[in-house]
């Protein structure tokens, strides 16, 4: 899974592929370091692939798996119309004292 503009891997999206059928029945799974994916052991019936990763658009295929292996080739996230340049996050660390 590649970033649609700089052809970048997107590390650590979320994948998520339920049962067409029964939606409860969901497995997940994230992206490597190199944008690549696995699912395994999967039964063959029809599936719904979702995509999230924060900064860019969902992507979502509807999937009818047989008994042997599926590529989906390169897929291309798309940035969502919302960008940001920097995320500040803020807090405060508890004081701590010494007994004794």
């Amino acid at each position: 899974m590649l970033d649609s503009v700089t052809k970048e891997p997107l590390i650590g999206a979320t994948l998520r592929l339920q049962d067409a059928k029964d939606t409860s029945k969901v497995i997940y799974t994230s992206s490597d370091v190199n944008g690549r994916f696995l699912f395994s052991n999967l039964y063959p019936i029809d599936y719904q692939l979702v995509i999230t990763f924060v900064g860019y658009h969902k992507w979502t295929k509807p999937l009818s798996l047989s008994n042997k292996p599926e590529n989906l080739g390169a897929i291309l996230m798309q940035p969502g119309i919302e960008s940001f340049q920097e995320i500040k996050v803020i807090g405060n660390i508890p004081m701590s004292t010494e007994k004794g």
